[in-house]
Order: structure tokens, then sequence, then C-alpha cells
């Protein structure tokens, strides 16, 4: 298998949608993103598909989801296994009860069979471990792994969380670089990409989201002061002019679930409303 690697700062798209059947997607086209934000729902109830990225929507998938683009830390791992991940990042401290539900588990060593166990008790998301013994990945979920890194078979069984190798297969420890750029997030909301196909050099990743400072212009939220005057750029009220009335002090909730930085504004002929940073440009 290839060498993994880093990659800092790297302006990346994923798609983010439902597994299979039709669902209600809760974002559009241009509407920043948060982490935790939801963007489909299925038909039958269940967990919403989350962002995973900081972000602005890229292209909506009818019924299915998003493809969300942003700028984040990239941790390339070379073998994945199970569904995709998104939940806040942890590093293994030996106990279920160390681990809360959702997360996204980091283990600096060997994944083994107790470990394994454990994370699962502790009902975590998904698993980054830099390393596993093949026979364990494939008494999980009943496949051969050459077979199941080709795509040539599917696995028997239903996969309980996401786990990605960073380094493949083996009792290799995360490379120093590695644990660096791991330390620098823990305890933020990450997304795990599990999708990994050798004969179409497809990587799993663990994708670190980077504040919206980090992202180019025309994609950040830009700094802008109560009073200002705006054009807005994205949404139902594309097009139209206002005023900045004032700038929220914390990220406001809107009804999609998603969580950013906002301003309330007051649209020229029109009502007051409350719109995304991200959606306003200065005008001049």
């Amino acid at each position: 298998m290839e060498r993994s690697a880093i990659r800092l700062a790297a302006t990346v798209e994923y798609e983010r949608s439902l597994a299979a059947g039709r669902g209600a997607v809760m974002v559009a086209v241009d509407d920043p993103v948060e982490p935790e934000g939801r963007i489909a729902q299925g038909p039958g109830g269940g967990p919403p598909i989350l962002a995973g990225l900081r972000g602005r929507v890229r292209r909506v998938l009818p019924e299915r989801g998003a493809i969300i683009g942003g700028v984040a830390d990239v941790a390339e791992g070379v073998a994945g296994f199970g569904p995709p991940a998104v939940g806040p990042l942890i590093v293994f401290a030996g106990t279920p009860s160390a681990i809360m539900p959702g997360a996204v588990v980091v283990i600096p060593g060997e994944l083994t069979g107790e470990v394994l166990a454990i994370a699962l008790s502790g009902r975590a998301s998904g698993i980054f471990a830099a390393s596993a013994q093949p026979q364990l990945i494939e008494s999980l979920l009943g496949t051969e792994c050459s077979a199941l890194l080709d795509g040539s078979l599917p696995p028997m069984n239903v996969a309980p969380l996401g786990i990605v190798l960073a380094h493949g297969f083996g009792t290799q420890p995360l490379r120093g670089e590695y644990l660096h750029v791991i330390n620098s997030h823990l305890g933020q909301a990450v997304l795990m990409m599990t999708q990994t196909n050798l004969t179409q050099q497809v990587r799993p990743a663990l994708v670190l989201p980077l504040p919206w400072q980090s992202m180019p212009q025309g994609t950040r939220p830009g700094g802008m002061l109560a009073g200002a005057h705006v054009w807005v750029t994205g949404g139902p009220h594309h097009g139209a002019a206002g005023r900045i009335m004032r700038v929220l002090t914390a990220n406001y909730v809107f009804p999609s679930g998603i969580r950013a930085p906002a301003a309330r504004l007051k649209l020229e002929g029109g009502p007051e409303v409350t719109l995304p940073l991200a959606n306003l440009q200065p005008v001049g």
C-alpha cells in the first residue's frame, strides 16, 4: 500500500448524502454549513446526515444530500471500512466511560479486538487507528480485506461503525506528524471518510475542518459591522440590499439546523431578517 500523508489547509470537497432511499435535503446551493449542521434526513427518521465540514454547499443532490466544499487539515489513511462518521474527535483513554456517544476515536497504536469492543460499548461513531490485523476486520465484516479494498466484494456483515487505518495492516503506531495535527483538533467535530478503492485510487481520510478565517475570499463570512450597507448574495433574499442592524455575537441556529455566524439585517423596502454573514457582501 502507498504511504499515507498529511495535507494542511487543503481545499476539499466531499459528498454527504443518504446511503439509500429518498429523503429531504435541508440546504441550498451556496449555503454556509458548520460541521454539525444537518444536510439531509431520511424518510423513516433516524439520525440525519451531517455536513462534517465548515464551508459552503457546492451542489445539491436531489432527495439525497449535497457536495460540501471547505478548507481542512486532512490526515489520509490507506484502508477504510464501514460508514463515514461525524463527531467530536477524542483520543482513546482506555475505558468505555471516556468515549462520548458519537465520538470519532483516535487509536494511536494497533486496533485490537479488546479496543474495538470498548469503542463499540461506548457507542463511538468511528475509529481512526494507526493499524490493525486484517483478521480483526475480516471477523467484523465477514469478507476478506483484499476484496473489500479493491471493491470486488461487499461486506457480508453491516459495519457497526466506521474504521480507518492510517498506516495499514500490522502493528505500526501513528507517526508523529499525525499526532501533532490531530492534537490541534481534539474536541472539535470532524469528518471521517471511509470509502476506499485501491483500483480507483480512492483513499479514506480524517478531515479536520478549519475556521472560517482560513477560507478563501468569497467562501468565508466577512468581518462586517453594524450599519454597513450590504447585498444579499445567497438564499431566498438573493439580490436584495439592506443595512446591518447588529452582528450576532454567537453562531445562529437557522431553521435548517445549520449553525453559522450571522447578522440582523433590515432589507430595503422589506422586513428585518437574520442571515448568514457568508451570504452578505459589502456595497461598493
